[in-house]
């Protein structure tokens, strides 16, 4: 008689074999390990991420192209949510809770901590086609690439239009008027005798500064006036157009009129011809732009931007357009401005679902829809009363925490009962779900209050008030600490959720499961 083989697991599709053997290693050694499948669910989730990375390598545009990164990430959204429900149902055929799994508050809070992270690798996964398109745009076009070519375009135009820039020249003679009332009563008489074509403006001492520096360049000519030069926006590609390319090595208007006015750029009409045909070819392929129509009628001529709109070979509308493709490409999420956001949806929407999850499997079917119907109709009674009453943020946070208290007082009263009820497991499900929350509104709610204080006690914070010197800006409001303290109040949420989880929910759970049917 031949001998018993000695146990061997089953084989997954597309696992390597150290999968298996670790698979069958943690049956035997790590029950309460292997009942997660966290070893099944992260290999997987590796292999859907490589996936993902070369789906979109592989139908990934020109940067120079329009995005269609919303559709990308509307496909892959799909995907994610039918790859989550066929491994839901493949990896948790069984309720671990109720067949074989460790039942202790320990084992309860750590297979909580092991879904969340698996929903957090599920969701990070989903958002791949942003970062892959986000690193192409980069590794094409550098940023200190993209500055030195919109740097030598708006120089090499100017050369060669150099001939022509004069005629877009004006010059304004700034007078320097101590008293605000004589000069408002010079500038009007300058109106009522319509020579405004002089350029000839009175100003006070704080509005010089301001002059000067959107000038192309000033001259002054006596104690208290000035020659101010302007040209009609010398910068044809300005860099405010551009998000996160405003505080570059960028030429300024200034920086234009000292290299081209007064002509201090080494830059020949024949270098300036090959530098715009260059970035010409490398910003406007076969299939970077689109058709272009240009407003034109007979007083374009008289803007210099207009000109060089309006002559083909600078093709000037593609090579905007281009830039923007990119720029975007490289920027649909914004560091750091937009990251906080995009992290924190990732992090709530994993935790949404691994508490969901959690509630699943210590709940039966009948329960956990029962739990989700009750939810919804609880949020919509509770907005109604809210808006009837006209509650503000502080009667909202109110109610929230009274139907919490509800509740958890109906939860907690459990082990008093002999059979299963269905109110207090549905109040058990809804007191888990509603934990997290309680921190961060509290802390929301006091940022409201304090921002509330401060504009009232500061109302014409936002009104400038140059002209009256014993005027004292008042401090801005601490945005920054009350970002601070939310970020301590999730901290504390979590705290607080695993605090709960370990010495209140498990034994709640286990106690109602317990329980004969009614």
């Amino acid at each position: 008689m031949s001998a018993r083989k000695p146990f061997a697991a089953g084989r997954r599709p597309l696992a390597l074999p150290f999968i298996n053997t670790l698979d069958a290693w943690l049956l035997k050694n790590k029950s309460g390990i292997w009942a997660s499948r966290i070893h099944l669910i992260v290999y997987y989730l590796l292999l859907y991420a490589l996936l993902i990375v070369g789906a979109t390598l592989l139908i990934s545009s020109s940067p120079t192209e329009r995005s269609n990164i919303e559709i990308a990430l509307a496909f892959t959204a799909i995907v994610s949510a039918i790859v989550l429900i066929v491994g839901l149902i493949y990896l948790f055929r069984f309720n671990v809770f109720k067949r074989f799994g460790d039942g202790s508050s320990f084992a309860f809070v750590r297979n909580f901590k092991i879904h969340f992270l698996s929903f957090l690798i599920l969701i990070s996964i989903s958002t791949l086609p942003i970062w892959v398109e986000r690193w192409e745009a980069h590794a094409a076009f550098p940023d200190n690439e993209m500055v030195r070519d919109i740097n030598d375009f708006n120089l090499a135009v100017a050369v060669m239009e150099r001939e022509h820039l004069r005629d877009y020249e004006y010059v304004d003679t700034l007078i320097v008027i101590e008293s605000s009332e004589i000069a408002n009563e010079l500038s009007t008489r300058l109106i009522e005798k319509d020579i405004r074509n002089e350029h000839k403006r009175y100003i006070q001492p704080y509005e010089l500064e301001r002059e000067r520096g959107s000038a192309d360049s000033t001259i002054q000519l006596g104690k208290d006036s000035f020659h101010s030069f302007h040209h009609d926006r010398l910068l044809i590609l300005p860099y405010n157009r551009f998000y996160g390319m405003e505080n570059t090595e960028a030429l300024t208007n200034m920086d234009m009129f000292h290299l081209v006015i007064r002509n201090k750029t080494t830059m020949s009409l024949k270098q300036a011809e090959m530098r715009v045909n260059e970035i010409t070819q490398k910003y406007t392929g076969e299939n970077s732009h689109g058709n272009y129509n240009y407003y034109n009628n007979d007083n374009d001529e008289d803007y210099y931007l207009s000109r060089i709109e309006t002559q083909e070979k600078y093709r000037l509308k593609e090579i905007e357009y281009s830039l923007h493709n990119i720029i975007r490409r490289k920027n649909t999420i914004r560091i750091p401005n937009d990251l906080d956001d995009f992290l924190r949806g990732i992090i709530y929407s994993a935790l949404g679902a691994a508490l969901l999850l959690l509630a699943f499997r210590h709940s039966t079917i009948k329960l956990f829809f029962l739990s989700i119907i009750s939810a919804v109709v609880l949020a919509f009674l509770s907005g109604l009363i809210v808006a009837a009453l006209n509650y503000r943020e502080d009667g909202a946070v109110g109610m929230y925490l009274f139907v919490f208290a509800v509740l958890m007082t109906l939860a907690a009263t459990i082990p008093l009962s002999t059979k299963r009820s269905l109110v207090k497991g549905i109040a058990l499900n809804g007191s888990m779900l509603g934990v997290f929350p309680i921190p961060v509104m509290i802390v929301a709610l006091l940022k409201e209050k304090a921002q509330r204080a401060y504009y009232e006690m500061y109302p014409d914070y936002y009104v400038e008030r140059p002209w009256d010197s014993s005027y004292v800006q008042p401090p801005p409001f601490d945005y920054e600490k009350w970002n601070q303290y939310m970020v301590f109040a999730e901290i504390g949420g979590f705290i607080l959720l695993f605090g709960m989880m370990y010495f209140v929910f498990s034994k709640l759970y286990r106690s109602w499961y317990a329980q004969a049917e009614e």
